[in-house]
């Protein structure tokens, strides 16, 4: 499993993709804009879109799902029931007026809710794609989403976030000693200037 992100539209908001490199599948979490480079994203994971997952229905969040749809016309959307408004204007700047689909559209709402905290925990930093993975694997029986995902999927993901992890530390501390020569050179050579000067005869 595979997590790309790119910020879209004029308040920056993050789009996701969730790539199944070995399936070949992904699916777009909230194309809030820009369709052009979103789909240039998906293109480069090179996996075939199946999905787009809209945490709620603000513009911000669903403005590229028309043009999307366009080239996609047969994409499934999935969007809290909440958000869907049905032949009128509400708070909400995307009009859907979809086919329910009641079990798995339960499901999906659910995967979405859960899945978006962890999404935002991974782009800030906090947490790796192993612990995104296996988050995402606990919630498969409840959501029936992300039960392709493996303990051996897990296990690499992990191995490689604990060598990335190693090799920030190397780099920060390289920096760190590379800091500290700096400063202990700097101050040899302000010791040596004035080693020069006490030396120096006055003049008249």
């Amino acid at each position: 499993m595979k997590i790309d992100s790119i910020m879209v539209g004029p308040i920056m908001t993050n789009c996701y993709l969730l790539s199944d490199e070995t399936a070949g599948a992904c699916a777009l979490i909230d194309p809030g804009d820009e369709a052009d480079r979103v789909l240039d994203m998906v293109s480069r994971s090179g996996c075939a879109l199946q999905y787009i997952l809209l945490t709620h229905g603000h513009f911000d969040h669903t403005t590229a799902v028309r043009p999307i749809l366009e080239r996609y016309p047969d994409l499934p959307v999935y969007i809290n029931e909440k958000d869907v408004v049905d032949g009128r204007r509400g708070d909400m700047e995307l009009v859907f007026s979809p086919v329910r689909r009641p079990s798995n559209m339960e499901k999906a709402d659910l995967g979405q809710k859960q899945t978006q905290p962890i999404l935002d925990a991974y782009q800030a930093g906090v947490i790796g794609v192993g612990t995104v993975l296996r988050e995402l694997k606990q919630q498969a029986p409840v959501t029936n989403l992300w039960s392709n995902i493996t303990d051996e999927m897990i296990e690499e993901a992990d191995q490689e976030d604990e060598k990335k992890k190693q090799e920030e530390v190397q780099i920060k501390e390289q920096l760190g000693n590379a800091a500290l020569n700096a400063n202990k050179n700097a101050k040899e050579e302000v010791e040596d200037g004035w080693e020069e000067t006490k030396e120096s005869p006055a003049g008249n």
